[in-house]
C-alpha cells in the first residue's frame, strides 16, 4: 500500500464531507443531543469555508491514490491573564480514517503532518479533544504520544 498525506485544495471539499462523515455519523449515533446528522451541501459549504482561512490546514490521507482520513489543524492563542501565562498552541480539531484502513498509518501520517506544520511555525504543542465515549480515539492519541490533559464533565438540569 502506498500511503501519502497532501495539503487539501479548493476541489477537495466533497471528498472532505465524505471523510468527514465517518466521524459524524459516530458522534451522532453516541451524541445525538450533542451532534447533527451530517448534510453533505451544508458540510461542503464549511470546508469551503475553512479551506480559505489562513490559521487552518486540512490533510488527506490516500492510499493507493485513494483518499481514506483526513485532518484538520488550527492555530490557537491564548492571551496572559491573572491565572495564565499566554500560550500558543496548535489544535487538531478533527481527525478521522475510513473503519477499512485503520491501523495501516493514515492516523499517524495525518498527526504528523500537523507536528511538522506547527514545528514549523514554531509552536510548542499540538493538542487534541476527544468525546470520552471514543475510546478508539483515546487509544490512538495515546500511541501516538498524546497524554491526558484535562476531562470535562456536565450535569443535566
Amino acid at each position: 500500500m502506498s500511503l501519502t498525506v497532501r495539503l487539501a485544495k479548493r476541489g477537495d471539499e466533497h471528498t472532505l464531507a465524505s471523510l468527514n462523515a465517518v466521524a459524524q455519523t459516530l458522534h451522532v449515533q453516541e451524541r445525538p443531543a450533542d451532534f447533527k446528522p451530517p448534510v453533505e451541501a451544508e458540510v461542503v459549504a464549511w470546508f469551503e469555508q475553512w479551506l480559505e482561512q489562513g490559521a487552518v490546514r486540512i490533510w488527506i490521507a490516500d492510499a493507493d491514490s485513494q483518499p481514506v482520513g483526513y485532518a484538520v489543524a488550527m492555530m490557537r492563542h491564548l492571551p496572559e491573564s491573572p491565572f495564565c501565562p499566554a500560550r500558543l498552541w496548535c489544535e487538531l480539531d478533527q481527525i478521522a480514517v475510513v473503519p477499512e484502513q485503520r491501523r495501516r498509518g493514515a492516523a499517524r501520517a495525518l498527526v504528523q503532518a500537523a507536528i511538522d506544520y506547527a514545528a514549523a511555525e514554531g509552536v510548542p504543542e499540538l493538542e487534541a479533544t476527544s468525546w470520552s465515549f471514543n475510546e478508539t480515539a483515546h487509544r490512538m492519541f495515546e500511541k501516538l504520544g498524546f497524554s491526558k490533559k484535562t476531562l470535562r464533565f456536565k450535569r443535566p438540569l
